[in-house]
């Protein structure tokens, strides 16, 4: 329910609504073709030679940038109070101790089962065991090894995740401290923006890193 309010809140001040939107992917292929058509063409190609490679007007024509500074003049005028409520998000909603702790008993766990694998196998080895009896319970050992290397396996994606997130809100954080000069900056371009998406010339949706959407219009 926190996270619920601080984003309320936010998207309150702000004006935003939630679209889900997809647009950087586009924007790299204009990057893509932009390069490839200057090392064919000798010479910085026209936005109709790169239109002619089927990438949409919002791409070709550098319409990003335009409504990236709109967006980004909108976020900046509440800026301290979004730095406050990221915080806020980083402090509560961070697992990455949790995950680890999980992560340190799962490996006991393995080295555990390890350990008894190892210790049937030579006992195995030296003595006349009941094979039946040996090979269930060498199953039963493979069984919880496998488990447990599957649990571990999620658990580090999560940390992954959880890791990847605070460092996105981090770097966004930085990025509003950084300050904005009022023209496009393709390196804060990149830190601040997860996705832009064109609804039509007068609608695009900005979807920022820390998970605010911000509707831009002419």
């Amino acid at each position: 329910w926190i996270k619920q309010t601080i984003i309320r809140a936010i998207a309150n001040q702000a004006k935003m609504i939630r679209i889900p939107v997809h647009m950087i992917d586009k924007i790299r292929n204009y990057k893509k073709a932009f390069t490839k058509l200057s090392v064919d063409l000798g010479r910085e190609p026209l936005d109709t030679e790169i239109a002619e490679l089927d990438f949409v007007w919002f791409a070709h024509e550098l319409g990003y940038k335009k409504y990236f500074c709109m967006a980004m003049n909108d976020i900046f005028d509440i800026k301290d109070e979004l730095i406050e409520n990221i915080s806020l998000i980083i402090t509560t909603l961070d697992n990455s101790a949790m995950f680890e702790s999980k992560r340190d008993e799962v490996n006991n766990e393995i080295e555990m089962v390890v350990q008894m694998m190892e210790s049937l196998i030579r006992e195995n080895s030296t003595k006349a065991l009941d094979q039946t009896a040996y090979s269930k319970k060498y199953d039963e050992l493979a069984r919880q090894y496998e488990d447990a290397s599957l649990r571990l396996e999620d658990i580090e994606i999560r940390l992954a995740e959880e890791r990847t997130r605070k460092d996105n809100l981090e770097k966004f954080i930085a990025g509003l401290k950084s300050g904005y000069a009022g023209e496009f900056d393709e390196d804060l371009f990149y830190t601040m923006v997860d996705t832009m998406t064109v609804h039509s010339k007068e609608n695009i949706v900005v979807l920022l890193k820390c998970g605010t959407e911000i509707t831009v219009r002419l």
